[in-house]
């Protein structure tokens, strides 16, 4: 498993590349939200953590909600 900060940033594309299995590559959002599922957070910490990472990093709205509507609702 290969855990990255580089989310929304070049350096993460150069990161994946560079991974021959791109299903070992987390960003922060999927661990923040396989957290939440495995009951070490609460999804509402979560889901404000999130919400501030998408309006202050601009992390992609429609990755951030896909996580959120699997990991996130019930």
């Amino acid at each position: 498993m290969f855990v990255t900060d580089e989310f929304n940033t070049t350096n993460y594309l150069f990161v994946s590349l560079a991974l021959n299995d791109r299903n070992i590559l987390f960003t922060t959002p999927h661990i923040l939200c396989v957290l939440t599922d495995r009951g070490l957070l609460t999804p509402q910490y979560v889901d404000a953590v999130l919400t501030y990472y998408i309006e202050t990093k601009q992390w992609d709205r429609q990755y951030v909600d896909q996580l959120r509507n699997t990991y996130l609702t019930e």
